[in-house]
């Protein structure tokens, strides 16, 4: 009941509050790298009501989304679900799944997106750097950010060489003094810091 007062009167009048259920409780959703170099995609959901079915979607920016799977919801929705799915092509590097819930009206619940490495390609080598020159392993070296720091925070300029297809090679400046450096990798909107040693 809501009740409210005017200069004139007092009134009073009773609201219904109708409360809607979520269609699908969800517990987990997580992605799990396999040793045949699969994602495995596992969820679980302690309630379903009104449950079409579910998609998957993959990214490597979080700007361009594809579908890569249709899951059928389970027909009994009152107990714990779990489903799986395999992402048997998955991108290099760093992959980003959301899972996404679709009811039989068409109403549409996004869950958030949760990203994993597929491989251990973020290397710098050599380290310690010789020669003024090393190499960076990237998922893609044309888009990625590189940026190194010396100890106090000063910018160090860096000179692209070279680039394939998931390699830059980076020259320092001849004064570069040897010590400590900070190397900072922005790609597909996540942040990487590495420890350089420059001899």
């Amino acid at each position: 009941t809501v009740t409210g007062t005017t200069e004139s009167c007092a009134m009073a009048r009773s609201v219904d509050v109708v409360v809607i259920p979520l269609p699908v409780t969800l517990i987990n959703f997580e992605a799990k790298k396999e040793s045949d170099g699969t994602v495995k995609l596992s969820w679980t959901t302690a309630h379903e009501m009104n449950n079409d079915h579910y998609e998957l979607e993959r990214s490597t920016d979080l700007k361009h989304i594809e579908v890569i799977a249709k899951v059928a919801a389970s027909e009994i929705g009152s107990q714990i679900n779990t489903y799986h799915h395999s992402d048997e092509l998955p991108y290099r590097g760093t992959s980003y799944y959301r899972l996404k819930q679709i009811d039989y009206n068409g109403y549409t619940k996004k869950y958030n997106w949760i990203s994993i490495v597929n491989d251990q390609t973020y290397l710098a080598f050599p380290n310690p750097v010789r020669h003024k020159q090393f190499q960076v392993q990237l998922d893609e070296p044309e888009k990625a950010t590189i940026k190194l720091y010396s100890q106090d925070g000063k910018l160090v300029p860096l000179q692209k060489t070279a680039r394939d297809t998931n390699r830059v090679e980076l020259n320092l400046p001849k004064h570069t003094t040897p010590g400590i450096y900070l190397l900072q990798v922005e790609e597909r909107a996540q942040n990487r810091q590495y420890k350089i040693i420059v001899d």
